[in-house]
């Protein structure tokens, strides 16, 4: 019964291992599921699937592992398990310099399948200084380059061998959330698109109608960059952001309806509230919207 409890798990996630033979991320894979390491080198054949349950926030999350095996001949398997993958580790052996040189070529191989998952770039054998051939710096300009998080692992000391599962994990996490509530904030949107415009009448109408497209506009170009959002930072731009673009469709709505704002809101700004709303119960594992208790949403 207790093995029962042990194995539920609320949501999924899928990460692959990517690099060349023998720079050590099968043995980063043993040690974060808390499986025994050979002491000799066994090469991974084909696809070695490992699974671990972790607790995050309130639920528990089950990450399935794939390690792909480096060499060449398992290149045919890499289309198949990147079309399931929700996230990947590009690594490399700080000691070998040829598998650092081939990590740009894996990523573009990730990056041809799937444009925005979320990829790590891992430095296996950090506790070979003595031996090491590529410096810190070298690593932290491609790593800058590629817009890409960097992780050095040492799975003989066991340094940051859970921190990038984590850490991607909690990316994963943001992105399926994110993705999850995409539909239903295009929906606030849509539903306000519909309202009648004030458009349809005549005279000075018709540049304070331009200046509510002008917001709207703004809003959807904040959203776009929303949905291709990697980070809590990002998510926090946007609250940031269409709170300014609530704050001033208030404003002018009040100017535009002196007498009708008195009672009614302004239906852009209504809009925009509701999609904070409906944001943060999505992501309120991620972002606190203390900075914005004035917009005062029925969270």
């Amino acid at each position: 019964m207790q093995q029962r409890q042990e194995n539920k798990y609320d949501t999924q996630f899928k990460i692959l291992l990517l690099g060349n033979s023998r720079v050590g991320k099968s043995t980063l894979l043993h040690k974060f599921v808390g499986e025994p390491c050979d002491d000799f080198y066994n090469a991974s054949s084909g696809v070695d699937v490992k699974e671990k349950i972790v607790p995050f926030f309130n639920s528990r999350i089950k990450l399935r592992i794939y390690d792909v095996g480096g060499n060449p001949g398992f290149e045919f398997l890499l289309k198949e398990y990147l079309r399931i993958a929700e996230g990947a580790f590009v690594c490399f052996d700080i000691t070998y310099p040829f598998s650092f040189e081939n990590v740009e070529n894996q990523i573009k191989k990730i990056r041809a399948i799937k444009t925005n998952i979320p990829i790590f770039l891992i430095g296996c054998k950090g506790d070979l200084t003595h031996t090491r051939s590529i410096s810190t710096e070298q690593i932290n300009k491609l790593a800058e380059r590629l817009g890409l998080p960097y992780f050095e692992t040492s799975s003989h000391k066991e340094i940051n061998v859970k921190e990038p599962f984590m850490q991607i994990m909690q990316q994963m996490y943001f992105l399926a959330a994110l993705n999850k509530v995409k539909p239903v904030l295009e929906q606030h949107l849509n539903d306000y698109l519909k309202l009648p415009s004030s458009n349809n009448y005549p005279g000075i109408f018709i540049s304070r109608s331009t200046k509510e497209e002008i917001l709207k506009d703004e809003y959807k170009s904040h959203f776009d960059k929303l949905i291709q959002a990697s980070s809590v930072e990002e998510l926090k731009d946007f609250f940031r952001e269409t709170s300014h673009i609530i704050e001033r469709a208030d404003l002018l709505f009040a100017s535009e309806n002196p007498l009708l704002s008195i009672v009614a809101a302004s239906p852009l700004s209504k809009t925009l509230k509701n999609i904070l709303s409906d944001l943060h119960k999505a992501t309120k594992y991620f972002v606190d919207l203390s900075e914005l208790a004035h917009l005062k949403l029925q969270l």
